[in-house]
């Protein structure tokens, strides 16, 4: 303090103080929602169903009518306009889905929710007391 009161940058530095403190919180909140997000998506590889992609007739869903979860499940589509039929006298359009690694995405997810560990943490903590009071008890005695 001055002989007039406070510094003249004190208030100016708690507003900034709460101004990063309010900032960081929202960053974290976004950044949880984030994880939360990856996670959903995620969980929607590794249990998407192939099945959801075809009609009842089993031919492929027009890529105008996929949901947004159907979509995060491809990981690539190749159109190929071949001759399927060799005589038939006409070309066909044929289609070749990949989707992402099923197990991968779930052993993400796992681990993620902590479910698998790769180190197990294992500590053991023993004072040099407690191992002389151990050998003494072990010890026979001299007859």
């Amino acid at each position: 303090m001055g002989l007039r009161g406070p510094k003249k940058g004190a208030r100016w530095t708690q507003k900034r103080t709460r101004r990063r403190a309010a900032a960081l919180a929202k960053l974290l909140k976004e950044k949880e929602l984030a994880d939360e997000a990856w996670a959903a998506q995620v969980l929607n590889i590794g249990l998407g169903d192939v099945r959801d992609f075809h009609d009842d007739r089993g031919n492929y869903i027009p890529v105008s009518e996929w949901t947004a979860e159907m979509g995060q499940r491809v990981a690539g589509l190749d159109v190929v306009i071949k001759n399927a039929e060799a005589g038939d006298g006409h070309t066909d359009r044929v289609l070749k889905l990949r989707t992402h690694d099923k197990l991968k995405a779930l052993e993400l997810w796992a681990k993620y929710r902590g479910l698998l560990t790769d180190k197990h943490d294992i500590t053991h903590r023993q004072t040099w007391e407690d191992i002389i009071v151990e050998s003494r008890k072990n010890e026979k005695p001299d007859a």
